[in-house]
């Protein structure tokens, strides 16, 4: 990757026979290698390229972001560091009494007012690949784009599109898995400005000191070669 220019400058400045001499390529090969170069959401952005996601706006994923903190856990310090809400871990399970079933009722009408009219299949499956990305911990950022092609037709088969959303907004882990995904697709400046607007910093800062540092994604080692 350090020898491939900015992208804007490959018409000027991209050698390809040097490239194919180096490396022992054919044209077609060195073509495949850039056209994947380009495409891919971990790699791209070190050649200048900014790759969106597949659907979600920023804008959009900030607002689900926010929401998620506003309508639930105004008091991140609640969350422990999985993202998870505390609990006396000595407390056996105990069913949730009527006042807390009205309250969660209440919770999902102020979801469904705020996104009845925003959200769609498209948007809803993009939502889910971001988190079981995340969730499920897979390696590469082409599970992402899989992911999405499962989740729409998970989503289109589904019978109410809003409940689908609420499957994923729900959860007590969710905010920590979108902004894993944010920094692991290299949805760099996204992340940075959802943690800066709602103080995520504090709340979570191992996982965003790695996720910065790209540690959070290593892939393998092989031969004293770490691969991110």
């Amino acid at each position: 990757m350090q020898e491939l220019p900015l992208h804007k400058s490959w018409k000027t400045n991209l050698n390809k026979s040097a490239l194919q001499e180096k490396y022992t390529l054919s044209s077609s090969e060195l073509s495949k290698i850039l056209t994947f170069v380009q495409n891919n959401y971990e790699i791209s952005s070190k050649i200048g390229i900014k790759k969106n996601l597949i659907t979600l706006p920023d804008d959009f994923i900030l607002d689900i972001c926010s929401a998620w903190v506003s309508f639930f856990h105004a008091d991140l310090n609640s969350l422990n560091i999985e993202g998870a809400v505390l609990t006396n871990e000595s407390d056996s399970f105990n069913p949730p009494t009527f006042d807390e079933i009205l309250e969660y009722s209440e919770q999902k009408k102020v979801v469904y007012k705020t996104f009845k009219e925003k959200i769609n299949i498209d948007l809803v499956a993009d939502l889910w690949s971001l988190f079981y990305l995340s969730r499920d911990n897979y390696k590469y950022s082409e599970s992402y784009l899989w992911l999405y092609e499962s989740y729409l037709l998970e989503v289109k088969n589904e019978s109410s599109l809003l409940d689908t959303f609420n499957h994923v907004f729900f959860k007590t882990n969710f905010l920590k898995k979108i902004i894993r995904s944010l920094f692991f697709l290299q949805q760099i400046e996204l992340a940075e400005k959802i943690v800066s607007t709602l103080s995520l910093e504090k709340i979570f800062p191992e996982l965003i000191s790695k996720a910065r540092d790209r540690s959070l994604f290593q892939k393998w080692e092989y031969l004293d070669y770490q691969v991110y």
